[in-house]
């Protein structure tokens, strides 16, 4: 499911998620990973996610980004009729760009960050203390 604000659209949970382990490693708006760091946690590689994330739905997939902080060359959106620009989303949930097309790296979610998601989501706790 989609909606626009202030011009930009968001994604929100996509029924088409299934993987409880794709869900407990989401990322939060002014946050992004890569696919290396992200199917390390999920225990693939970077390839056959980065395939998933083209074939299947899942929400916030525009954050998942290359090594280098890039927008994947390959990245396309599902819905046929999306054509608003990936970048300009992350721009708008607080991504800060260092480059014209690498991510700030500071705000990268690692491996070890990816874990503690994944930690706090199973034991149910909260992310905000």
């Amino acid at each position: 499911m989609s909606g626009r604000t202030s011009g930009v659209r968001t994604t929100s949970k996509s029924s088409g998620e299934k993987s409880p382990s794709w869900r407990k490693t989401q990322t939060f708006a002014g946050q992004r990973t890569t696919y290396g760091d992200l199917a390390k946690v999920l225990g693939t590689a970077a390839q056959p996610l980065g395939n998933r994330l083209a074939t299947v739905p899942a929400s916030n997939a525009h954050r998942v980004l290359n090594a280098q902080g890039g927008i994947s060359a390959a990245f396309r959106w599902l819905e046929v009729d999306r054509t608003d620009d990936p970048r300009q989303i992350l721009q708008h949930e607080g991504v800060r760009f260092s480059t014209a097309t690498r991510a700030d790296p500071s705000q990268r979610l690692t491996v070890e960050d990816l874990e503690r998601l994944q930690s706090a989501a199973e034991d149910d706790t909260d992310l905000t203390g």
